[in-house]
């Protein structure tokens, strides 16, 4: 799991909606099954409400959505390679949504499934480390540690950190788009009138994914 945070302050919101609890299914190549939530053909139409395409390939290998909340704030999901630099990954989204001529809505037939999301990691920004500070006598970073605490789950999503510096879905429907986030895949959390997010993690494995009872 590799992971970025700007500096922000800690932030909890909900989606517009509530997602469905979806059966349990595996992640990549894990051999347990993890706890998945969104939307399938039995879930009720307004919950559409709670997602916005933002990029789809029928490949069904390559698409970007979008999470809905009820404030000023975004989910970004991008399916797809994740061994690149986050700004790189950020910067494919922007360029394949301003080429998107699909539709943007997330149709009665779509679906989705998303994996519960559950961190509590130290971060240790070791670039940082035995820097000298500008300014200063001398004085250098000795450790530079961020704590962080990440939820995503059917509700909305909850963000703490804390900088320490030591001086199964089926669908015959023929045009249904499936957006399985059930293997390698990157999350960025957005403001939404800033230009870049302030947070974002790549999920690779299921380390940090939450596991059937």
């Amino acid at each position: 799991m590799e992971a970025f945070k700007r500096t922000c302050v800690p932030k909890t919101f909900d989606f517009i909606n509530k997602f469905d609890e979806l059966s349990n299914s595996r992640f990549g190549n894990s051999k347990e099954n993890v706890k998945y939530f969104g939307i399938n053909n039995k879930s009720d139409e307004s919950l559409n409400n709670n997602v916005e395409v933002m990029y789809f390939d029928y490949s069904r290998e390559d698409y970007v959505i979008k999470l809905k909340t009820k404030s000023n704030e975004e989910v970004l999901l991008y399916r797809c390679d994740i061994n690149k630099p986050f700004d790189v990954l950020y910067n494919e989204i922007v360029e394949s949504s301003k080429n998107f001529e699909g539709d943007t809505e997330f149709l009665e037939h779509d679906q989705i499934m998303i994996p519960y999301i559950n961190l509590n990691v130290l971060i240790n920004y070791s670039e940082l480390c035995n820097k000298v500070i500008k300014g200063t006598d001398g004085k250098f970073i000795r450790n530079a540690i961020e704590d962080v605490r990440f939820s995503l789950n059917e509700n909305g999503v909850n963000l703490k950190s804390e900088s320490v510096i030591q001086a199964t879905m089926m669908s015959s429907y023929k045009d249904a788009r499936y957006f399985l986030f059930n293997n390698n895949f990157v999350l960025f959390l957005k403001e939404c009138d800033k230009e870049k997010p302030y947070f974002g993690i790549k999920i690779k494995d299921t380390e940090f994914l939450e596991y059937e009872n």
